[in-house]
């Protein structure tokens, strides 16, 4: 995949995923995404882009599974993410690029938040005759 630093000059290098996430300071270099005519993205940038994605959001630092929906995340906090995340990897820009990559990010929060409701929740807490007893316990532990 192609590389650009901040002089501007082009190189041609393998990277895996783990690199991007290590990586702790923004700059030194950026990964070149290609793009076809229906802003979509090609090419072998791809697999590290989505690679990333699926990493970064199961994380649920940035985007807590406490939102019940993509929707109800504010604005502000997808574009937090979009330029301390993405950019700092990927030569993107705010159009096209950006809702292709928020599109897919969201997919992979809702997916990651359905395996995590799927997998721990407790569904006798929700069922008749459990839920007032159960719930109000949890409230008064947690003051809620």
């Amino acid at each position: 995949m192609l590389l650009v630093n901040e002089e501007g000059y082009v190189s041609n290098t393998r990277l895996c995923v783990k690199d991007l996430v290590e990586k702790s300071k923004p700059g030194g270099t950026w990964i070149i995404l290609e793009w076809d005519k229906t802003h979509r993205a090609v090419g072998p940038a791809v697999g590290l882009l989505v690679g990333y994605l699926g990493i970064i959001i199961r994380m649920f630092k940035d985007f807590p599974i406490m939102f019940e929906s993509w929707r109800d995340i504010p604005v502000d906090r997808k574009t937090k993410f979009y330029d301390s995340k993405i950019k700092r990897h990927f030569v993107v820009d705010d159009g096209h690029d950006k809702d292709y990559i928020l599109a897919s990010a969201a997919k992979k929060w809702k997916d990651g938040r359905c395996q995590l409701f799927q997998r721990f929740y407790i569904w006798d807490l929700t069922h008749f005759g459990g839920k007032s007893s159960k719930l109000s316990k949890m409230q008064r532990h947690y003051g809620k």
